[in-house]
């Protein structure tokens, strides 16, 4: 910023040059940070014991900032809540990561978030559907899950959401101690609804004018989540329930495209998005074997396909 008067460079300067520097705190400081930050450092080989982490700390600005004994309990506290969970085990005097730990070290998730989709996996009955609204309350109630605010007037819409997909709910304020707070539940429930609205193909701008978020937010939410759901299918695969991982991913396509079920198939296409999905869908080709039976003029004639892209696509399906 450039002052163009005097004033302006007087007011600057008390601003950003005299004025008190702002706090600064260490992001280990966040316990969540630090429970992530200690089953990496397990999970990596340099540390096997409390000691050893403590010694690591102490070269941190947290601990420059945070020299009580009150850190040393908590990182003994954490490798107890890491050991029994089963994200590490113990062999003499030493820890190691288990396969559960290590793989979610390498998710860069919180344990928290972890133990959350492994719990919410365990309760899906071995030959249900997964439940698309279900899974992605699911993930909403996880620590990495992210939240939008809930409002004076919203009550009574998210409740009515929330009945609605009651059954289809896996993680509930009577089953999951995380929802013990009603606004926090609300909350879930609100970003739960936001991205159901996004894969069953509702436009971007409806979604934003209906929740009150821009365009970024609900690009923040949608990748966060397309994260969460690969997570998710790294976790099935570890507890061996491959008839899940599929519908997994089939979700994670959707959230990634925001499309309801029926368009999967045609995403496949490079150069098609749930637009121009959805566009050809309705003009009869629903699945990639029905481009055999067209030709590039006509496929070209769709809305927002063009001849190019029309010759692209009979290439991808083998014509």
């Amino acid at each position: 910023m450039i002052a163009k008067t005097s004033n302006e460079a007087s007011t600057l300067f008390e601003r950003y040059i005299k004025a008190a520097p702002e706090p600064i705190l260490s992001k280990l400081g966040n316990e969540a940070a630090l429970r992530i930050h200690v089953l990496a450092s397990v999970a990596g080989g340099y540390i096997h014991d409390t000691n050893g982490m403590f010694d690591f700390i102490k070269h941190t600005f947290l601990y420059h900032q945070n020299q009580s004994s009150h850190l040393m309990e908590l990182i003994g506290d954490i490798f107890e809540f890491l050991q029994r969970e089963k994200f590490i085990e113990q062999s003499g005097t030493r820890y190691f990561a288990t396969p559960f730990g290590a793989l979610t070290s390498r998710l860069y998730i919180d344990p928290m978030t972890s133990i959350t989709i492994r719990e919410a996996l365990n309760k899906i009955p071995a030959d249900a559907t997964l439940s698309a609204v279900g899974m992605l309350h699911a993930l909403t109630c996880s620590p990495d899950g992210l939240h939008l605010n809930v409002g004076k007037n919203d009550s009574e819409e998210l409740e009515r959401f929330a009945g609605r997909f009651e059954d289809e709910f896996i993680l509930t304020p009577h089953n999951w101690h995380g929802l013990d707070d009603y606004f926090e539940y609300l909350s879930t429930v609100k970003t739960t609804s936001m991205l159901y609205q996004w894969i069953e193909e509702e436009k971007e701008e409806m979604i934003c004018d209906k929740f009150g978020i821009g365009p970024g937010d609900v690009f923040r939410h949608i990748e966060s989540t397309q994260w969460l759901l690969y997570a998710s299918t790294s976790i099935a695969d570890y507890l061996n329930k491959r008839r899940l991982t599929f519908q997994l991913e089939n979700l994670r396509s959707r959230v990634r495209y925001g499309i309801k079920e029926e368009l999967l198939e045609l995403t496949k296409l490079k150069g098609v998005g749930r637009i121009r999905a959805r566009n050809l869908f309705e003009k009869g080709f629903r699945r990639l074997s029905d481009f055999q039976s067209t030709n590039a003029e006509e496929l070209g004639q769709i809305k927002q396909i063009g001849k190019q892209l029309a010759k692209d696509i009979l290439v991808q399906t083998g014509r």
